[in-house]
């Protein structure tokens, strides 16, 4: 499709991309494409967010500017139609402008075109048509994995001086991007640490006045202007590697040798489920990734992995269960559902496994399974209300042993074994949801 940099008449672009823009008011869009659910606030429209799993909305799009941006925790997408549309559908700039003149049904100009006319519309209902011809897959991987970074370069270790935040005290937060500073009173806060015991990040969760709640990340503390602790707010790079949290039991848990990690949703609920799990007794390591189903592509896995290869050494199997919160799938506009619970398992089953492929040769096997939350029918119910509803170990273990066939699609480099071998008949079907060579005890078990 013709460009600027290909096009005599950069002007004539410019303007058709604008025609293109005005033609979809941009909450109209999104609603029809990915099937979300405004709410008019203000000037601005608020839905939950369709590129990550949340039960309070914070997903706005600005009419007046006709742009987006999310709010919550670990998430950061904003942009406007183009960049919605180049997102969801996992595509370039360049082909996102294309998606979006077609939806429009606008023509893009030729190589020396002079003519500023709208254009040739065709009927909205075809043009949508066309764009449900590609609906999006539930996880698309990083279309640019050498882009992405680890987050030792941009999170450095918390002076063991500093006192750390507490809940219900007033921190100063300085916002460098938006080159502002105010107080909040977090209701919760959780630290981020490293396999040495070191701090990184806080993750602090503040409750609005009018119901519901918001996170913040900070690191690099100073002195604030009242003679305090200033901390600064962080948002991650694109597709840069997000932390895990709950490392600090990693030492402890390769000294133990059992092999078993319990991956869950959201930092509350893996402090749950260190509680109701406790490693000495169980063996059983209790981690979250950073920003829950939205970042799952995203994680930091070295030290993890790095740990996992030298247990594997001694023989070993890493036996992996991800317990999703129970939240409801999302109907589409067009019909189709969107499983929240299915794509966080698969999204980390995914990242870890091509973390694990790019650390080299891994001398045991990998087993991934999926645990089905105990309370369906309440939505979000996770082991942090197993906690509150008094559940005892035994209950929790039981629930553990209750696991489904974990499929994992994606680019078949992810699921190379090392040295690029070709995939064999167990990676294969993991690629392709064949539920045939589950183990008899109830685990998928692959190879690397």
């Amino acid at each position: 499709m013709p460009g600027p940099a290909s096009d005599p008449d950069a002007a004539s672009w410019a303007r058709f991309k604008s025609r293109v823009k005005t033609a979809l008011p941009l909450q109209e869009t999104i609603q029809r494409v990915s099937g979300a659910k405004f709410e008019p606030t203000g000037q601005s429209f608020k839905a939950c967010c369709p590129f990550h799993s949340e039960k309070t909305p914070s997903f706005i799009v600005n009419a007046e500017f006709n742009t987006y941006r999310c709010f919550g925790a670990g998430c950061g997408a904003k942009g406007d139609v183009f960049r919605f549309l180049g997102d969801w559908y996992g595509i370039s700039i360049g082909q996102a402008v294309k998606r979006a003149s077609e939806l429009a049904g606008i023509e893009p100009p030729s190589p020396g075109d002079t003519d500023h006319s709208e254009g040739t519309r065709s009927p909205p209902q075809d043009a949508w048509r066309i764009c449900r011809q590609s609906p999006p897959s539930p996880f698309v991987p990083n279309p640019n994995p050498e882009r992405e970074f680890s987050a030792d370069l941009y999170l450095r270790p918390i002076p063991a001086q500093v006192e750390a935040p507490k809940p219900g005290g007033s921190l100063q937060i300085v916002d460098p991007e938006k080159r502002r500073k105010y107080f909040v009173s977090p209701s919760m806060v959780h630290a981020y640490r490293q396999p040495g015991g070191e701090t990184r990040l806080f993750v602090l969760r503040v409750e609005k006045a009018a119901g519901g709640k918001f996170f913040l990340q900070v690191c690099d503390p100073a002195t604030s202007s009242k003679g305090g602790t200033a901390w600064k707010l962080i948002r991650f790079p694109a597709k840069s590697l997000r932390p895990l949290y709950g490392l600090e039991d990693l030492p402890a848990w390769e000294k133990l040798g059992s092999g078993k990690i319990l991956l869950v949703e959201g930092e509350k609920t893996r402090d749950a489920a260190s509680r109701l799990l406790p490693l000495q007794d169980t063996g059983i390591l209790a981690l979250s990734n950073f920003g829950g189903g939205s970042c799952g592509a995203y994680v930091e896995w070295k030290p993890a992995v790095e740990a996992a290869r030298r247990l594997s050494e001694s023989g070993t199997p890493i036996d992996i269960k991800i317990w999703p919160d129970a939240d409801p799938p999302i109907l589409r506009a067009d019909g189709s559902t969107y499983d929240r619970q299915d794509r966080f398992a698969r999204s980390l089953a995914l990242s870890f496994l091509d973390s694990v492929r790019k650390s080299g040769d891994f001398p045991g096997e990998v087993r991934i399974s999926r645990v089905a939350p105990a309370d369906q029918s309440s939505p979000g119910w996770d082991l942090a209300d197993a906690e509150v509803q008094e559940w005892t170990t035994g209950r929790v273990i039981d629930a553990l042993e209750k696991c489904e066939f974990v499929a994992v699609p994606g680019a078949s480099t992810a699921l190379r074994g090392a040295g690029g071998a070709p995939l064999n008949r167990t990676e294969q079907a993991i690629r392709s949801g064949d539920s045939a060579p589950i183990a008899a005890n109830g685990y998928f078990e692959l190879e690397i």
